[in-house]
């Protein structure tokens, strides 16, 4: 297949075809600044958000702004950070019996809020205990059928005296 080749016959076809390259050309070079503007526009967030705790720090010295009243402030006016103190109180080991305890009560109706309430555990992670529970049940009725039928536990197929 040929190339296309375009005749310039009439004035404004030439004039035509030169205004569509210089609009072109006028398009690529701005996608090229929007481009780099946007880069480092980026950059000036990144910047800011790394010295974001010093510039709320400076605004409330200043009294530009202040800080909510749940937050604690030491004497030099810096937050107390507390995040660390929570986390360790909210975190807890999932046990076989959390596990089971919280299948039982999903079992018996429970929503996944109520369940994760009585169980002391994260909201988030209820669905993987319950199902833990669930795996626990399963299992102690799987060791309990094998023991009420002792063929089925036997692989060479004998009886078991």
């Amino acid at each position: 297949m040929s190339p296309r080749v375009f005749r310039l016959t009439t004035p404004q076809a030439h004039i035509r075809y030169h205004r569509q390259q210089t609009a072109e050309a006028h398009f690529r070079s701005t996608y090229s600044t929007i481009t780099s503007m946007i880069l480092k526009s980026t950059v000036t967030n990144a910047m800011l958000l790394a010295e974001a705790r010093f510039l709320v720090a400076r605004a409330v010295k200043r009294g530009w702004m202040s800080y909510p009243a749940s937050v604690k402030v030491n004497d030099d006016g810096d937050v107390i950070d507390t995040t660390e103190t929570d986390y360790l109180v909210t975190t807890t080991v999932h046990t076989p019996e959390i596990c089971r305890k919280a299948y039982v009560l999903r079992d018996r109706g429970l929503t996944l809020e109520d369940v994760a309430k009585a169980c002391g555990v994260a909201r988030g992670s209820v669905a993987y205990i319950i199902a833990k529970g669930h795996e626990q049940f399963l299992h102690e009725q799987r060791l309990l059928l094998n023991n009420n039928n002792p063929l089925s536990s036997n692989a060479t197929g004998q009886e078991v005296s």
